[in-house]
């Protein structure tokens, strides 16, 4: 019975073996220009998970409004709103564009919402 197991695991390791084999070919397969590429979708799905992150810190509070980090914090003084732990500040996405569309209306006088009509 213990050599049926010995020969079973022994046949197990080799097929796993076989398999990383493959992968190391299909690594070494990989030019520069397949790295890049791979690095830049990697890149556009790390944009995608920021944009859909709701809760932000201040660097990236200061990405999204391509602002700087200390302009964030002028702005926190002047009443963009953000919640307080500690000395680290964090932000709600959906808070911050409410504050930018209010501002937009009290800057313009208007809500954006009008027709041509």
């Amino acid at each position: 019975m213990r050599n049926r197991k010995d020969s079973r695991d022994l046949h197990f390791l080799r097929n796993q073996i076989d398999l990383i084999n493959l992968r190391l070919d299909d690594l070494s397969s990989f030019d520069d220009r397949k790295i890049k590429d791979i690095l830049r979708r990697l890149g556009q799905i790390e944009d995608k998970l920021k944009r859909q992150k709701s809760i932000l810190n201040a660097g990236e509070v200061a990405e999204y409004l391509h602002i700087s980090v200390p302009q964030v914090y002028r702005l926190v003084k002047s009443g963009l709103p953000h919640y307080r732990n500690g000395r680290r500040y964090y932000f709600e996405r959906s808070r911050i564009d409410e504050w930018l569309s209010e501002s937009v209306r009290k800057t313009t006088g208007h809500d954006g919402n009008e027709s041509n009509a």
